[in-house]
């Protein structure tokens, strides 16, 4: 802002050497006596921030990624390997997976 005019100046080279200023102006000549600066929304020229039209799109791919997520986690936790050990002594420690121990007293105790 210059003398309260909008006013440009430009810079031309590799050096930015100051060009000439220019004086922009609007409908019927008029010198402009601010910056033209438009915001613009998802719909409109509203400057209060909205959602954006095709949010629920966003939200429903979202929702369905998490849920294939989920389901492959299921597929694999249920693939792994589980020792079943009936009417023995369980090992203490496995490398990796879970131990079940039946035991005969085990069996009758939930039949009961």
């Amino acid at each position: 802002m210059k003398d309260g005019t909008y006013t440009v100046q430009t810079y031309t080279g590799s050096e930015r050497a100051p060009g000439d200023e220019v004086t922009p102006s609007g409908r019927g000549n008029a010198k402009l006596n601010e910056i033209p600066f438009v915001v613009i929304g998802a719909r409109d020229l509203s400057l209060p921030p909205e959602l954006p039209p095709l949010l629920g799109v966003a939200r429903s791919a979202i929702a369905l990624y998490q849920l294939s997520a989920d389901y492959r986690w299921q597929l694999f936790m249920t693939g792994q390997e589980t020792l079943v050990v009936i009417n023995g002594d369980p090992p203490s420690a496995v490398g990796a997976g879970a131990v079940i121990a039946i035991s005969r007293a085990t069996m009758l105790a939930l039949l009961m």
